[in-house]
């Protein structure tokens, strides 16, 4: 078993999200607390229209920044060549984005 504290659900109308809230919470021993449309989702950006759903990061990025840039992300050395704090190896990168997860339904 595995403990979900936070979820969202995305649907075409909220009388399904709320269908599908009620069948987990009738499962549940504590009641779920909904929250609505989301703007912000475990320190993600949501913006919700009609015609679309972004997933925005920047605030996060940005606190993750504040915390972590006079520490070991401030000792990186950011290039143009090397343009991430990831190894710039060719063959990792190449390993890297070829990777895929386990064929293994159970993992």
């Amino acid at each position: 078993m595995r403990q979900v504290d936070d979820f969202a659900i995305a649907t075409a109308d909220e009388a399904t999200a709320n269908k599908l809230l009620d069948t987990i919470d009738n499962m549940l021993s504590i009641p779920l607390k909904g929250q609505g449309l989301l703007d912000m989702f475990n320190g993600i950006d949501i913006v919700q229209t009609k015609h679309y759903v972004k997933i925005d990061c920047h605030t996060y990025i940005n606190k993750f920044c504040e915390k972590y840039i006079d520490t070991w992300l401030g000792n990186m050395a950011i290039t143009e060549n090397k343009p991430t704090p990831l190894p710039s190896l060719p063959t990792w990168i190449k390993s890297f984005n070829a990777a895929t997860g386990s064929n293994d339904p159970k993992i």
